[in-house]
């Protein structure tokens, strides 16, 4: 009895897989994210080695509820410029109307050490790959 269980482990792990992945399938659209991509650079170049690097997208519609919608975290990043990409499920389902902004902020073991100036998005309209300049503050 318990090798027929054995036997039929594999056939209900895939069932469970399959049922899984369609469930996960109503989050994303037709085509896929959509996905933000560019690359940040330093100015003024700077020999400091960052502990991270955190690109944000967040709607700023409503002014005093910030929501980020989508993050990604570069640890320890080797070398500037830097390339990222943001994955944002579903974008068609984003109000047009919406304020989006991608933003970057760098950190070291302190602590913020800079930070990149917001940077408009429209999810229909922006295709093109994004430039974020971070700023280093001076301690």
């Amino acid at each position: 009895m318990i090798l027929s269980v054995f036997r039929r482990l594999p056939r209900l792990m895939t069932a469970l897989a399959v049922l899984w992945l369609a469930a996960c399938a109503s989050w994303w659209s037709a085509s896929g994210p959509s996905l933000i991509q560019g690359q940040i650079t330093l100015a003024p170049a700077s020999a400091m080695v960052p502990a991270a690097v955190v690109v944000q997208l967040i709607d700023r519609s409503q002014p005093n509820m910030p929501v980020i919608l989508a993050e990604q975290t570069l640890v320890r990043p080797r070398g500037f410029p830097l390339a990222f990409s943001l994955p944002v499920i579903d974008a068609s389902r984003l109000p047009a109307t919406g304020q989006y902004q991608v933003e970057a902020r760098l950190y070291d073991e302190q602590g913020e050490r800079g930070h990149s100036p917001a940077l408009n998005w429209q999810p229909a309209v922006s295709t093109a790959p994004l430039a974020l300049n971070i700023v280093i503050s001076r301690p």
